[in-house]
């Protein structure tokens, strides 16, 4: 039709019609790209013709790509991706003017950016590409690198175009809301997704990228993901996840049952279905009582995300019964064991001062996690107006166990008296502080462990961790106030008191003071 390049009219029917470049079809296989808008008005079909042609532009860009570049593979399934994009771009739509001038301008402002974002090259837009690449990685997926990277981009654009000519049809009067311009988005959105389309497997890459979970370190999105995988395995990730029950529920929680221990390392490559089935030969120890909790808990935050999200009618998870934990039973340790380990981790028993003299000194004057000394680095000891103090941050090495975790402690004296700021002073900028480190925190944790055995016991409820417990009994002697005790061993403060959230809490000078009065008497520490 003349004004309208491309738009076609059979009766009452609209549609698009557009010749494919002739060095195209080898690609594309076909002649001319034809697609019918059905029985719509002429102003609504010249709206659907113009993102039709963006996205047919698209298609040719890409086809133009596979032929000078050749058809190298996506490298991630990337459809259920595609639409979990498009349903965060379409929670993120913004509300509908109710004057008709803003509509106007809003309309104006969609059909711009729809243009911009539909040329060749919108897939390397700087900041389109960053979004994407934050989306990625927040999904627990290694971000590929350049013709994969661009083809993923490409695909991202195809999603923030049917976002766009929805926003434009929600603004349109007499237009109806949600149209889908392409077929391979039907039913995918921030309201389509409660009923349609929606199965586990997408609805955990979406949870994965949530904002909230973009602050995770590496090791905890391994762990969540390694939970979550497990889910899928057992539920099913094809299946919708507005149609899981309760009862399904129930049946993934009594399968967790069966689930044996290390099962990734004890059945590699196996699902977690046949390992259960495998270890039925077997009779390898099943998950703990713990275990599973942490399990139903993960799976008790997906389904309340997805409830937040209106992605599930109600939280089925909700409630969801685990087996009861027993009450931890560590313990201090006494003083003729800290003694004992003191003696095995000596200067004279380890020919110097290593890691492992280090390690359970630091460990136990400041009742720190053991991977929190051994991932110490020499820039971590350091002078804040005349305190020398403890950075207990995340790195390369080792991530913090929780947000309180991470803190500026002041340096107890007596490690200060044992040579601290000499093995400070010895150490190469920005490199680990203890001398002669295990390579990985397991290793540290396992070497440390055939030191503190043949000297405490083989009393299960004393471990290495027991000196947390005997940090926090040292500082009820010495009244020490309970929000301090919770800054300097890295504890979380429950309670109701709102007051607790104002400030920036206690200065290092006062929790210097604080550190000064806490004491070990009878322990000796050469």
């Amino acid at each position: 039709m003349g004004r309208f390049p491309g738009l076609t009219r059979r009766g009452n029917s609209y549609g698009v019609r557009v010749r494919v470049p002739a060095e195209l079809r080898p690609i594309l296989k076909r002649r001319e790209i034809v697609k019918s808008f059905g029985a719509v008005s002429h102003s609504a079909a010249v709206r659907k013709l113009e993102f039709q042609k963006v996205a047919i532009r698209r298609l040719f860009d890409d086809a133009r790509l596979k032929l000078t570049q050749g058809d190298s593979p996506v490298p991630v399934d990337i459809d259920p991706l595609v639409r979990g994009f498009l349903v965060e771009l379409e929670r993120e739509r913004p509300p509908v003017p109710i004057d008709g001038d803003e509509q106007d301008r809003l309309r104006e402002a969609i059909a711009d950016e729809a243009s911009y974002i539909g040329r060749p090259y919108g897939p390397s837009d700087p900041a389109f590409q960053a979004r994407v690449r934050r989306y990625i990685t927040g999904a627990g997926l290694a971000v590929p690198e350049g013709i994969e990277f661009f083809r993923v981009c490409c695909r991202m654009v195809d999603a923030e175009i049917e976002h766009l000519q929805r926003c434009l049809e929600r603004v349109t009067p007499g237009v109806a809301e949600s149209t889908t311009i392409n077929p391979g988005f039907a039913g995918v959105g921030e309201n389509a997704s409660t009923s349609q389309g929606l199965t586990l497997t997408e609805a955990i890459r979406l949870f994965k990228a949530s904002p909230r979970r973009q602050g995770r370190s590496a090791a905890t999105r391994r762990t969540y993901g390694f939970r979550l995988r497990v889910l899928e395995e057992l539920v099913g990730g094809d299946k919708l996840v507005a149609s899981i029950t309760r009862a399904d529920m129930n049946r993934y929680r009594d399968k967790l049952l069966e689930l044996p221990e290390r099962a990734s390392q004890r059945f590699p490559g196996m699902s977690a279905l046949a390992a259960i089935e495998a270890n039925r030969a077997r009779g390898l120890p099943t998950l703990s009582a713990k275990s599973i909790r942490l399990y139903v808990e993960q799976t008790a935050s997906l389904f309340k995300w997805l409830d937040q999200e209106d992605h599930v009618p109600r939280n089925v998870a909700r409630g969801l019964e685990s087996p009861d934990v027993p009450k931890s039973t560590r313990r201090p340790l006494t003083p003729n064991e800290i003694n004992a380990l003191m003696r095995a981790t000596s200067e004279k028993a380890r020919g110097g001062k290593d890691w492992a003299f280090w390690t359970a000194r630091i460990s136990f004057l400041h009742g720190l996690r053991i991977g929190e000394p051994v991932g110490l680095r020499s820039d971590d000891v350091l002078n804040v107006n005349g305190i020398w103090a403890l950075r207990l941050a995340s790195n390369e090495t080792r991530a913090l166990k929780t947000e309180h975790s991470e803190r500026l402690v002041p340096v107890h004296p007596a490690l200060i008296h044992a040579g601290l700021l000499d093995l400070k002073d010895g150490s190469a900028a920005n490199k680990p502080l203890l001398p002669n480190i295990p390579p990985s925190i397991g290793a540290a944790q396992r070497s440390m462990m055939r030191i503190f055995r043949p000297v405490v016991g083989d009393d299960p409820d004393a471990v290495f961790h027991s000196l947390r417990h005997n940090m926090r009994d040292a500082m009820r002697e010495a009244d020490v106030p309970l929000d301090v005790a919770a800054r300097l061993g890295g504890w979380k403060v429950d309670g109701s008191d709102a007051m607790e959230g104002y400030g920036a809490g206690h200065s290092l000078s006062k929790l210097a003071e604080w550190m000064e009065r806490i004491s070990y008497r009878g322990i000796d520490l050469s």
